[in-house]
């Protein structure tokens, strides 16, 4: 294959690949895989107006807003499974992640213990990321991210650096010419460690250079 089709189609897989996993089909939800890999498992459904995840102390009730793309997100206490997941809507919510005042395009992005993970975003190369603390509704940290995954309490993305940095940690982006021709934008970034629990984050030694909108 042509070297210059070649890098065309990994570029074309970039931008047509999602760089979270949502259910292809919204009607199949009993089995869906939160957003965040890592983050725990609702029981999941498809109602009327939104979807509910129910966790064993939370439920989270999502709607979609009519005015903004993105959709609200509503926190209660779990009660008794009365086999009726969408009644958790008629319940008074403890917080309410409203996403016009959060500035739109926001989406639910998991639960894992007593933390929120709420995603924002239009594009699928730069997006952002905002985790609550469940106990206070609080946010607690907000961050650029790409490829998130959680293990044992502890988040590891990717985040935008400025090219100096990436350059200056002696690395090379070798597709660089290629993509300034095809008319691209060039994201540099590194992978970060954030822990939950102490709220401590850990620039890795890890670096990547990839295509952008």
């Amino acid at each position: 294959m042509n070297s210059r089709i070649y890098i065309t189609v990994i570029i074309a897989l970039l931008f047509i690949t999602p760089l979270t996993a949502r259910s292809a089909d919204p009607e199949d939800m009993e089995n869906l895989t939160p957003l965040i890999p890592g983050t725990d498992t609702p029981h999941s459904t498809k109602c009327d107006s939104g979807a509910v995840y129910r966790y064993k102390e939370y439920t989270i009730y999502t709607k979609p807003t009519k005015q903004e793309i993105g959709e609200n997100v509503y926190v209660s206490r779990t009660g008794k499974n009365d086999g009726r997941l969408c009644n958790a809507a008629e319940r008074k919510p403890i917080y309410t992640y409203d996403n016009e005042t959060l500035g739109g395009a926001n989406f639910f992005a998991g639960v894992y213990q007593d933390y929120l993970f709420i995603d924002q975003g239009t594009g699928p190369t730069y997006r952002g990321l905002s985790i609550y603390d469940l106990k206070s509704g609080k946010l607690l940290y907000f961050t650029n991210y790409t490829d998130p995954v959680l293990t044992d309490g502890t988040l590891t993305y990717y985040e935008t650096v400025h090219p100096r940095e990436f350059y200056n940690a002696k690395n090379s982006c070798i597709l660089l010419g290629d993509w300034i021709k095809q008319g691209l934008s060039t994201h540099y970034q590194r992978q970060t460690a954030y822990n939950l629990e102490t709220g401590k984050k850990e620039a890795l030694d890890k670096y990547r250079c990839h295509p952008g909108q």
